[in-house]
């Protein structure tokens, strides 16, 4: 019987430089979240089906009790859904409530320094998301695609990636930038770092 796979083993594998594995299920349901498990997938970017966010944000602690009692090992970094964090007061109420749940660590995608830092300073495990970000807040950068292609780029998703971990972040995902960038910020940070779409 194995352990879960907690914020620790991902920290673990960082530092023995051993590859982490995650998947990013969109609108998978427990069982394909079990067969990664089964798979020895190291974390699962799980998010919740529904038609809207009000649905999501309903369902989103049975959703997670249900894809948990199906996978008992793997990491679930759970996607908050952008209201849920827009204020710290109500990041630590979603994200406390998400934990107890099963999750074993949080992603509100584009949070603030100040936010990030009240829900660490109150034991929440949270993801840093870098580079290209998803759903409507590729607006500003019109539209979803490659980030960081120039050496200015690279430094600002270098800088929000360093404050992030300076503000508690205990792991983070970098998108869709250049390999080499990822690399490289990978190398500089002493959390786990995941790439998507280098």
């Amino acid at each position: 019987q194995k352990g879960r796979k907690s914020i620790a083993y991902l920290q673990k594998l960082k530092d023995e430089g051993i590859p982490i594995v995650q998947m990013c299920p969109a609108n998978r349901d427990q069982y394909f979240t079990m067969a990664a498990e089964m798979a020895d997938c190291d974390v699962c970017r799980l998010t919740v089906p529904a038609e809207n966010i009000e649905m999501s944000i309903a369902h989103a602690p049975w959703w997670i009790r249900t894809v948990r009692n199906a996978a008992k090992i793997i990491h679930i970094n759970f996607y908050m859904q952008t209201p849920t964090f827009a204020s710290k007061e109500k990041a630590l109420e979603y994200g406390s409530m998400y934990m107890a749940e099963g999750a074993d660590s949080l992603l509100p995608m584009g949070v603030n320094n100040e936010t990030l830092k009240y829900m660490a300073d109150n034991h929440l495990v949270v993801f840093g998301h870098v580079g290209a970000l998803s759903g409507w807040q590729t607006a500003r950068h019109g539209g979803y695609k490659r980030m960081a292609q120039t050496a200015e780029d690279a430094m600002k998703v270098f800088r929000m990636a360093y404050e992030y971990q300076e503000n508690g972040m205990m792991a983070m995902t970098i998108e869709l930038t250049p390999i080499e960038v990822t690399n490289a910020i990978a190398k500089k940070l002493r959390v786990p770092v995941i790439s998507i779409a280098a």
